[in-house]
């Protein structure tokens, strides 16, 4: 993908109505390698996507936190960012480190979510069930007063 566009009427319509106002946004991939006339026109982003690709290709092979300082001292030799990097090294550093924590906590929360629907989902079988019960219970009760009601009127 290297651009989209994203409406904000997709989030809230079901294809059936039209929107009154529509808000468009578009999305450009800004990935390294890709958008490469953006890349050309716009270098610190082209050094940006650089740095981003190493960052994620040493997460893989190492901690998080030594990927991200091994990624910072290369693109400084290379003389990616270096300015930034250098002046900026620990705000960097700390800004890379809270966005891998936040995929992190999102993918977290969407684990807990799932959880959550399927302990729902039990709960909710649980209460069938009990309610099942109830009719089943309430049902033999009925039959015995139908049944005492029968002898008393035999007798």
């Amino acid at each position: 993908m290297k651009r989209r566009v994203l409406r904000l009427s997709d989030a809230f319509t079901t294809g059936k109505e039209k929107a009154c106002m529509e808000l468009e946004a578009l999305v450009l991939d800004i990935n390294y390698g890709k958008n490469k006339k953006l890349m050309e026109a716009c270098h610190p982003l082209k050094e940006y996507a650089y740095f981003v690709e190493k960052v994620k290709r040493y997460s893989g092979k190492l901690e998080r936190d030594k990927a991200i300082e091994l990624a910072v001292e290369e693109c400084v030799k290379e003389n990616i960012l270096k300015e930034i990097l250098l002046k900026h090294r620990a705000e960097v550093v700390d800004m890379v480190l809270t966005e891998y924590d936040e995929e992190k906590w999102i993918q977290t929360m969407n684990e807990k979510i799932q959880l959550m629907e399927l302990e729902i989902q039990k709960e909710k079988r649980e209460r069938e069930r009990i309610e099942k019960e109830r009719e089943r219970i309430e049902q033999e009760r009925e039959k015995e007063r139908l049944e005492r009601r029968r002898i008393e009127q035999e007798n």
